[in-house]
């Protein structure tokens, strides 16, 4: 069923970092658990929503790149799907970033923000700051979450309104 889906060796080198990546994030993907969700796999469901899915169940999470603070707070894969319901964004479809080390998120309650860090080269940068619904922040909220994440380590290359995030490069 599934190597019916898989046409090409890129795909399948994808499915099979997949299957890596749900393997050492969660702990019920035995080999018997994943061959019987793949066997109850339905036609119209992708290996995308798959994997998904399994992701979700992960238990196992890699540290975030800084601890943050009372008001530069962490978001873990475990709290992604209900802040992202908070929030009425799609943070919860970031989860495989996350637990692949390419992408951490943090909170700014003050200022009702989700500050974005990707992982580059050299290091962690915040990128993207978004308010709710993926709307944007004031200038006051950005200069805010700016000097938090460089007071935390981090590094800062947020755009300037219109400008095209680096970021983008990773949806």
């Amino acid at each position: 069923k599934v190597l019916a889906r898989v046409d090409n060796g890129a795909i399948a080198s994808q499915v099979n970092e997949l299957v890596t990546l749900i393997r050492s994030h969660c702990s019920a993907a035995s080999n018997s658990a994943l061959r019987q969700s793949l066997e109850t796999l339905g036609d119209r469901r992708t290996i995308e929503c798959w994997g998904r899915g399994w992701l979700r169940k992960a238990d196992r999470f890699p540290a975030p790149p800084v601890s943050g603070g009372a008001d530069f707070v962490p978001i873990s894969p475990a709290q992604m799907a209900s802040t992202g319901r908070r929030f009425r964004n799609c943070l919860e479809t970031k989860i495989g970033h996350v637990l692949a080390g390419r992408m951490a998120f943090y909170e700014v309650p003050s200022f009702r923000a989700i500050a974005v860090a990707v992982r580059l080269e050299d290091g962690w940068t915040v990128t993207r700051v978004h308010g709710w619904a993926n709307g944007p922040v004031d200038d006051v909220a950005v200069a805010s979450v700016k000097m938090k994440a460089r007071r935390h380590g981090l590094r800062v290359l947020i755009p300037a309104i219109g400008e095209t995030p680096i970021t983008k490069l990773f949806d």
